[in-house]
């Protein structure tokens, strides 16, 4: 992903672990690029991002620029663009393939651009990925070897035409405001892919056959959930008018379906524990009324049983201007608010701890790995993204030292943030012009 102005990147210099330095920064950066999130498998990074090529430039843009001085970048506002995924060792960095699909995509050139999640999937060997237009690739995980491509029809066709008028009348893509805000999971060999208009269609991982689609299932913020079972896998997914469903991967169907309250994010399973919010009124960056309800749900292949339900008047909330769901670590759930965080038993709903000093900003992230509990205050917003780590006990459930904000230039989500793997204490970020590897463990003595 690459920084979304068009000012200079002043060049900062970062010290490295092993000795020397990197730059972040420095010169006039590309646009746009997507906002899909790290994979990480098999000691491997992989990253799908595009990149604006070809030679129709915008051109009402053109002539601006023609008539007077000012910060140009014909990258930002050329039509089409090379649809990409690349491969790096985790451990040191190295470029181990990439593939360009050259002159596949298109370059989404709104100020907010980088909206595109397209977050793809790693399982049985391949790497999947969503192209700009909504190409599906399929590529050998070890070599970066095309297998196969799909599309995702409907908003594949919609974009398609979107370029092609614009190659004839060289005029730029504006982007689909707050669009596409869904990724990829897969379950029982099917790749599960947001359609981009509400609903889910599943793939043959092997063949990229389709095997099926379901309409008007899925939250604008969500990406659907993988459940495994005994017996097998299931997809899980909801929708903001309170319709949620657990789904065969392999046709679609449901297993069973459930009325509850308002689902605006990804759902969030503990086991076989499902965690929804039981209200309906609207949630945003606002809130604070802290609406919303968090409720607890027993679920199997037949049904779902209500476990606990959270009353208003507990003022718990359930998610403030996160679209990232509820955090999990074990048995353990964590509820980010303007007031702060609160920790969760997810078979009882009882407050375990709570954490003033990680509120909820603006639109806040969170995540759990390796027994820690990674708060983002805004993770939408470059400029004040910043990263607080806590423990996941109630104990030490306390900051364990000031926000971090990373030293180089950002890369961010909106709405949908990026979400940053971390793997044997290492914290992978995609950055505004790489991707860095930071090392949270502790200095040896």
């Amino acid at each position: 992903g690459w920084h979304n102005s068009l000012t200079d990147f002043k060049p900062i210099k970062i010290p490295l672990m092993g000795g020397g330095e990197a730059t972040s920064g420095g010169g006039i950066p590309l646009p746009g690029g997507g906002a899909s999130s790290l994979l990480v498998a098999d000691g491997r990074i992989f990253a799908s991002y595009f990149v604006p090529s070809g030679e129709v430039v915008d051109a009402v843009e053109q002539q601006k620029r023609d008539k007077g001085p000012g910060t140009w970048s014909p990258d930002y506002w050329r039509v089409s663009a090379d649809d990409v995924v690349l491969c790096i060792d985790a451990k040191t960095g190295k470029t181990l393939w990439k593939q360009v699909f050259q002159g596949r995509g298109l370059n989404w050139t709104d100020h907010k651009s980088i909206i595109t999640n397209h977050t793809g999937a790693v399982f049985g060997g391949r790497v999947y990925a969503i192209g700009s237009t909504c190409r599906v690739y399929c590529l050998d995980a070890a070599t970066g070897k095309p297998i196969w491509e799909g599309n995702l029809e409907a908003e594949y066709e919609k974009l398609e035409a979107i370029k092609k008028k614009g190659l004839e009348e060289k005029k730029s893509f504006g982007g689909i405001n707050r669009g596409h805000c869904n990724g990829c999971t897969f379950a029982s060999g099917v790749l599960v892919c947001p359609d981009f208009q509400g609903g889910l269609m599943g793939f043959d991982g092997n063949t990229g056959k389709k095997l099926w689609q379901v309409q008007k299932c899925l939250a604008h913020h969500a990406t659907p959930t993988r459940w495994v079972h005994t017996g097998g896998e299931s997809v899980l997914c909801g929708n903001i008018d309170g319709k949620v469903r657990c789904l065969d991967p392999l046709t679609g169907k449901d297993r069973w379906t459930l009325d509850t309250g308002r689902q605006e994010a990804s759902l969030s399973l503990a086991g076989d524990v499902l965690l929804l919010n039981a209200g309906m009124e609207m949630m945003g960056p606002g809130d604070e009324n802290l609406l919303g309800r968090a409720s607890g749900w027993k679920i199997t292949l037949a049904k779902a049983k209500k476990l606990w339900e959270h009353t208003g008047e507990e003022k718990v909330g359930f998610v403030s201007g996160g679209m990232s769901g509820l955090p999990i670590w074990k048995d353990r759930a964590f509820i980010r608010n303007k007031a702060g965080t609160k920790m969760i038993d997810v078979t009882t709903g009882k407050v375990l701890a709570t954490a003033p000093d990680a509120r909820t900003d603006q639109e806040s992230h969170g995540y759990c790995a390796e027994g820690r509990f990674f708060h983002e205050p805004d993770s939408q917003h470059g400029r004040i993204h910043d990263v607080l780590m806590l423990g996941t006990t109630a104990d030490s459930f306390k900051p364990s030292g000031k926000p971090w904000n990373t030293p180089h230039y950002d890369a961010t989500g909106y709405e949908m943030p990026i979400s940053h793997p971390i793997v044997a204490g290492q914290l992978y970020l995609r950055g505004a012009d790489g991707i860095y590897c930071w090392n949270l463990c502790k200095p040896a003595k």
